[in-house]
């Protein structure tokens, strides 16, 4: 009887394992189709020459910009994050969906290499960006490389968002939390923001933050020229 029981529970869980899978998968597409969407709207609004329009940061373009600066497999020895994957962190995001097909390509085919890309994965990385994207409003950010250098550091540094307030309020912004977080009152303080002063002073915060990290720790002097370069990695426009 507690056979039956245990299967069924198993059969359940599984049901509803991928029930939930699926969810995910319609909603992320749906947010995708949206997003076309909002493309043609924009054209043609831009079109009509619209003053009321004010374009939006496009998650596509954020989430190119993250994904050249990360690689895929890397389970470097001295990497704080230990095993990551597109620069998802085991460490830090122990229940994301991609570490079930890791597991088991690495039960059947031994280690994997440096840098190996699953195109399996490919939405699942994507997935996991979108849900910080969407939860933390970068979707109202109204200047596009703004938005592509804040959502990096925030996903690249442990204190990233911490970072981004501080250096806000540092710069006259009211009402900012310094907690290590990112809400709608850093997202309006990011839209009315100097842009190019605000990203000058974001970029001398992040190397300094990389630097300390490599004089506490020296295993992590190997990562520093990377981190630097990608501080550096700016567009004002």
């Amino acid at each position: 009887m507690s056979i039956n029981i245990n299967k069924s529970c198993l059969l359940a869980f599984n049901v509803y394992f991928k029930l939930k899978i699926m969810k995910k998968f319609m909603l992320t597409m749906i947010f995708m189709c949206f997003c076309l969407i909002i493309d043609n709207s924009q054209a043609n609004l831009l079109k009509n020459g619209d003053v009321n329009y004010v374009k939006k940061a496009d998650f596509r373009i954020a989430y190119s910009y993250i994904i050249k600066h990360e690689g895929w497999y890397v389970n470097h020895a001295d990497d704080r994050g230990k095993e990551t994957y597109g620069g998802i962190s085991r460490k830090y995001n122990p229940n994301w969906w991609g570490w079930r097909f890791i597991d088991e390509y690495k039960k059947k085919n031994g280690p994997i290499p440096r840098y190996t890309h699953f195109p399996e994965l490919n939405f699942w990385v994507m997935d996991y960006y979108l849900d910080i994207w969407v939860s933390e409003h970068f979707y109202n950010l109204h200047n596009q490389n703004l938005a592509n250098y804040v959502l990096d550091f925030r996903i690249n540094g442990t204190i990233g968002a911490k970072l981004i307030n501080k250096s806000l309020t540092e710069l006259g912004a009211q009402n900012i939390t310094n907690k290590n977080v990112i809400d709608s009152t850093t997202i309006n303080a990011l839209n009315n923001i100097n842009r190019e002063m605000f990203l000058n002073h974001l970029k001398n915060k992040r190397i300094k933050f990389y630097r300390n990290i490599a004089l506490r720790d020296s295993t992590q002097k190997q990562f520093l020229k990377h981190w630097i370069k990608r501080s550096k990695s700016i567009n004002y426009e």
